[in-house]
């Protein structure tokens, strides 16, 4: 959909990291829901700021976007490999937001007024991120729900070139979104979400 990510050197909190996911095809989602609860875990461990997800991986703070994230896969020699890139505006003022996203973004120097040391906020995303991964990714569904920001809301996404409307019920244990659509539940794999 030609998204772009924009990021401000010394203020910007922008990463990847390499992964062999060690779980069955269906569930690499699960994943993307990691990744984002992962960043609201270790946002509220620094700062004490409670953020919100927007499935599958869009967080959120008093409904603007602070952080993103998107993960690549590939197989390489009959091997998988995941690039899981992460992007959080950490200390950017209100002019260094870019005027493409000024109006529906924030940054935690935004909220806090204050600056945030970005490789502690790093070491807190990378702890949570290893607390469930690989052994208990059984419980990164329950944890993604309790950050959910819009369960049994109506919402609408784009299948193919179709928009769509219906009402977000769950996520499923695979990772993808539960939408009941004309009354009838349907699974939803990938694409955004708009309220």
């Amino acid at each position: 959909r030609e998204n772009k990510w924009h990021s401000i050197s010394g203020n910007s909190l922008t990463f990847s990291f390499l992964l062999q996911p060690e779980l069955d095809l269906d569930k690499l989602g699960l994943f993307s829901l990691l990744a984002a609860v992962s960043v609201c875990e270790g946002i509220k461990k620094i700062t004490g700021i409670n953020c919100k997800i927007k499935w599958p991986n869009d967080i959120l703070v008093d409904g603007e976007k602070i952080a993103g994230v998107l993960i690549e896969n590939r197989e390489i020699n009959e091997k998988r490999f995941m690039c899981v890139g992460i992007g959080i505006n950490v200390n950017e003022n209100l002019e260094q937001l870019h005027s493409e996203i000024i109006s529906k973004s924030t940054s935690l120097f935004i909220k806090l007024e204050k600056t945030v040391q970005r490789e502690q906020l790093l070491a807190q995303i990378l702890n949570s991120f290893e607390n469930y991964y690989p052994k208990n990714m059984n419980r990164v569904r329950i944890s993604w729900l309790e950050f959910c920001d819009h369960l049994n809301q109506e919402v609408k996404f784009y299948f193919g070139d179709e928009l769509v409307k219906g009402k977000f019920n769950t996520i499923n244990q695979n990772g993808y979104a539960e939408v009941k659509i004309n009354g009838e539940n349907c699974v939803y794999t990938g694409g955004i979400i708009e309220f």
